[in-house]
């Protein structure tokens, strides 16, 4: 994953720092041009915390945005979980890892720390792989103890297996444990098993209820009784009402006669009627006249005819009587027994008995009325009261309306008759297979497992912790190893890298011996064959930029194509070996195309002349296609004010450093762009002129005066520079007190404003800008009298056209 910017910094020498939309964003290879302490290393930092995966200890409170390729983006809080694969190479990098090249005096001594490391980590090697040894017997006792648990779980298995088989052989074969042409294998019988387990009482079964559930399942289909209820509960009522009216009336009649004499009296009329004159009485043998007669005929008829009407009605219920008796048969009329499902037909046997009960207990009620019916009948001039009669057609109706709801379930039940079936099969299955497991103590058995399985699981956990172990153990004795062999191939490298790139031998690595003449692990530095004991600054960074170099090719590394930073690895007080660095970083990781992308930054002008020549070659989309290059991408840092501030600031590489790559060019444009400053609009880049034009000028005039008249002056001073401005005046008539001013003026800013430490007064004064435009102008003037051509020359190296 390439970077493409820093798009804002607040991070050391940088405050508030946004990347500009005038800044490129960053290619394959990225070269930064910068003075010392400008902010280059501070770049490599952050960078380098995602390589260290923590944060710089000197800059906890910095934050930065970087963005990706993918057009995310990573700040500070991703440097410890960010998967950016980066190598850098800084100061940091020399003093975390090679701090053996400097003793406790902060002298630089021999290199000699690669070879003892060796030494340490064989003997490490050694004392893990004792360790290793033991854990593995450690290891191999466990798993042996765990295998014997294991067989003896297995043999409760396999006997609890076989009885469950057997036993599900049996339920299947049942008609009445399970539906026949279904399948029942242990597997069901494991799952019925687990129903009954949090409490077998509740589907053990008693014998009556098994051979209730067995007749649910010896049910046939029936057909619907739809039976309905043909009973008038009200007509007892009606009877008793209609009897209680006719027994209840009184006929008025002349004579206050008896009922028995009235009634005899009638009787004889019916012997005497026929005759037509006295005649004698046949009870009592008197004469019995006409008249008399006549009499008798007159005290005992009624004359309104409700005599007659009230035995006409005696008459008509009394024969229709018996009629109004009930009978259960009429009652449940289409009903039999076989026409209930067996669990409703003891219900129907119960009812109908009670239904027997309340008829006869009806029919005897109905029985009194008659009685008394027939008592009127005797003596229809006699009212009678019914007394005490009890309508029993309520219970009646309760109870026929009891049946008719039984006949509505036993009819609904035959829709329900498959799953009720199925629930009592169910039932007796279940009650089968808790006498099951009570007779082989299954769940026993089953939590004897459970508990060997445990100890298993526990033994399991103890071989995966000690196999962890071992493994953590094996990889970093594979670490050490693959370090040993690192370490051993970059001291390898390394005598390789001095001697190949640095062309001689004044540098080598050799391993020391001890008295016995045994190598004794150790390394020491050699210059020109003996003992180096002082390291120069620029051979330390030389030894230490190899060993970068070299850790390239160490497992962690090679073949992971990682980001590569590298900040200045010339050292400011050895030039001696630019051309073979630059060598080694061409060679050993361009040419190679082993990274993803590329940074370098340097403060020096020679070293930048060689790595411009750095140059990425584009994959070829056939073989014999031209090979074509990518080019790098150029940057510049430098320090500026900035809304009061100093910082740090990335630019665009001036054209002359691109193209000349000379700091005499550089200058000359920063000079030149100062006499034209009021037209500037960029304030950033307006306020970084000014308050670099001291420092700038100054060094530009060394530079030119030096070539101009080479000679023994220790440093620029005032004579140096009249001589300059004299020389190009003295064909002029300029008053002479005017060119010493104006030299006065340039010697004093340019001393004054590059050199504040000494003048601190002046540093807090604001910069005469007027001032500076006004030495800016003679100098560039002085310089086109003393030589027009070169000037018109360096104009045209600044020049956008140039």
């Amino acid at each position: 994953m390439k970077i493409l910017n820093f798009d804002e910094i607040n991070f050391g020498s940088y405050k508030n720092f946004k990347w500009g939309n005038n800044l490129e964003e960053f290619k394959t290879i990225n070269i930064f041009y910068g003075r010392n302490y400008s902010g280059k290393t501070t770049l490599s930092r952050i960078a380098r915390s995602f390589e260290l995966k923590k944060h710089n200890e000197d800059f906890l409170d910095g934050n930065f945005k970087i963005k990706l390729e993918d057009g995310s983006f990573l700040t500070q809080n991703n440097v410890v979980n960010s998967n950016l694969d980066i190598r850098v190479y800084n100061s940091d990098f020399v003093k975390e890892n090679l701090n053996y090249l400097y003793d406790k005096k902060g002298d630089i001594k021999g290199f000699k720390s690669i070879g003892v490391e060796q030494k340490n980590i064989n003997e490490i090697i050694e004392k893990r792989e004792e360790i290793l040894a033991k854990r593995c017997e450690k290891l191999k006792n466990t798993q042996i103890n765990q295998d014997d648990i294991f067989k003896k779980q297995q043999d409760k298995i396999k006997t609890l297996n076989e009885n469950l088989a057997n036993k599900a052989k049996v339920i299947k074969s049942s008609s009445n444990l399970t539906k026949q042409g279904n399948d029942y294998n242990k597997r069901n019988l494991e799952k019925d098993l687990v129903v009954i387990k949090n409490d077998v009482n509740i589907y053990i079964l008693n014998d009556e209820t098994q051979n209730q559930l067995i007749k649910i399942l010896e049910d046939k289909e029936k057909q619907n009784i739809n039976f309905t209820i043909n009973f008038n509960k009200n007509s007892f009522q009606n009877i008793l009402k209609h009897s209680s009216e006719i027994l209840e009336k009184e006929i008025i009649i002349k004579e206050n006669l008896t009922s028995e004499l009235r009634q005899w009296l009638e009787e004889g009329l019916k012997f005497h009627k026929k005759h037509s004159s006295t005649q004698q009485c046949k009870f009592c043998n008197n004469p019995l006249t006409l008249e008399r007669i006549a009499w008798i005929e007159n005290n005992t008829k009624d004359d309104s005819g409700e005599k007659e009407q009230i035995e006409k009605e005696l008459k008509y219920l009394l024969d229709n009587f018996e009629s109004y008796k009930l009978e259960s048969k009429n009652l449940l009329l289409g009903i039999e027994y076989e026409n209930f499902y067996s669990n409703y037909k003891d219900s129907f046997i119960d009812l109908r008995e009670q239904l027997g009960v309340s008829i006869e207990k009806y029919n005897e009620e109905l029985l009194k009325i008659e009685e008394k019916l027939k008592q009127k009948q005797k003596d229809v001039f006699t009212p009678i009261k019914l007394e005490n009669i009890n309508d029993f057609s309520d219970e009646i109706f309760l109870i026929l309306n009891k049946i008719e709801n039984l006949c509505k379930e036993n009819d609904e039940y035959t829709e329900k008759l498959l799953t009720n079936q199925n629930e009592a099969r169910e039932r007796l299955r279940l009650n089968e297979v808790v006498k099951f497991a009570k007779d082989s103590d299954y769940f026993a058995i089953q939590d004897e497992i459970e508990t060997l399985q445990q100890n298993i699981n526990t033994l399991d956990e103890s071989i995966k912790t000690q196999d962890n172990k071992i493994n953590l153990l094996n990889k970093r004795i594979e670490n050490y190893k693959a370090k040993l062999s690192n370490l051993e191939t970059s001291t390898s490298n390394i005598s390789k890298y001095l001697k190949s790139y640095f062309g001689h031998n004044l540098l080598e690595l050799k391993a020391k011996k001890d008295d016995k003449g045994q190598l004794n692990g150790e390394f020491e530095i050699l210059r020109n064959g003996k003992q180096a004991k002082n390291l120069s600054e620029g051979e330390c960074s030389l030894v230490a930029f190899c060993y970068f170099v070299a850790s390239l090719e160490d497992a962690n590394t090679k073949d992971k194509n990682p980001i590569i930073w590298i900040d200045d690895p010339i050292s400011s007080l050895d030039n001696n070996h630019i051309f073979f660095i630059f060598s080694l970083i061409e060679n050993e990781i361009i040419k190679k195309d082993s990274f993803e992308q590329f940074f370098i930054s340097t403060h020096n002008l020679d070293f930048l002349k060689y790595i411009k020549r750095l140059k990425k070659s584009k994959p070829k989309q056939n073989e014999n296609d031209k090979t074509e290059y990518e080019f790098p991408q150029y940057y510049f840092i430098e320090k500026s004010v900035k809304e009061s501030m100093e910082t740090s600031e990335i630019k665009n590489l001036s054209k002359c450093l691109k193209k000349y790559t000379t700091e005499f060019n550089y200058l000359f444009e920063q000079i030149y762009n100062f006499k034209n400053i009021d037209d500037m609009h960029n304030e950033d880049l307006k306020t970084s002129i000014v308050y670099n034009f001291g420092n700038n000028l100054r060094k530009f005039l060394e530079i030119y005066l030096f070539f101009k008249y080479p000679n023994n002056f220790e440093s620029l001073n005032q004579e140096l520079i009249e001589r300059f401005f004299n020389d190009t005046y003295q064909s002029d008539n300029i008053d002479e007190n005017h060119q010493k001013m104006v030299a006065s003026i340039t010697n004093r800013y340019h001393n004054e404003y590059s050199h504040l430490r000494e003048i601190f007064s002046r540093g807090m004064q604001p910069i005469d800008i007027e001032e500076s435009k006004k030495i800016a102008s003679f100098v560039l003037k002085m310089m086109k009298k003393n030589d027009k051509n070169q000037f018109k020359a360096l104009v045209r190296s600044i020049s956008n056209d140039g």
